[in-house]
C-alpha cells in the first residue's frame, strides 16, 4: 500500500506541470479569441494563421521530446548515465537547430507562412 501511496505521489508531481501547462495553453488561445473576436473578423483570422505555424512548431517538439525520452529511459535502465547526458544534449541542439529555422521563417518569410492555400 505504501508503495501505490509513493507512486501516485511521483506521478502526481509529473502530471500536474504538464496539465497546467495545458490549461494555461488552453487559456490564451480562449482569451484571444474572445478578446480579438471584439474587434473584427481580420483580426481574428490572422491570429488564427499565426496559430498554426505555432502549431507546427508544437509538433517538432512534441516529436523530438517523445523521441528523447523513450531512448533516454533505456539508457537510463541500462545505467548507462553518460549516454543519457549525450542524449538529451544532441536533442537540445536539435530543438535550438528547429527553433532557429522556424525563427528565420517567422523573420525572412513570414507572408509565405500565412499564406492561404486555398486561394
Amino acid at each position: 500500500m505504501h508503495e501505490k501511496k509513493n507512486f501516485f505521489k511521483k506521478l502526481f508531481s509529473l502530471v500536474l506541470p504538464l496539465a497546467l501547462q495545458n490549461l494555461m495553453s488552453a487559456i490564451v488561445s480562449a482569451s484571444d479569441a474572445s478578446m480579438l473576436g471584439f474587434l473584427n473578423q481580420d483580426s481574428l483570422s490572422a491570429v488564427s494563421l499565426a496559430t498554426q505555424v505555432q502549431f507546427v512548431l508544437n509538433l517538432f517538439f512534441v516529436a523530438l521530446t517523445i523521441g528523447t525520452t523513450i531512448l533516454a529511459a533505456q539508457y537510463w535502465g541500462k545505467g548507462d548515465i553518460p549516454a543519457v547526458e549525450k542524449t538529451l544534449g544532441v536533442a537540445t541542439r536539435f530543438s535550438l537547430l528547429i527553433s532557429f529555422v522556424f525563427f528565420a521563417a517567422a523573420l525572412g518569410c513570414p507572408s509565405m507562412l500565412i499564406a492561404d492555400i486555398h486561394q
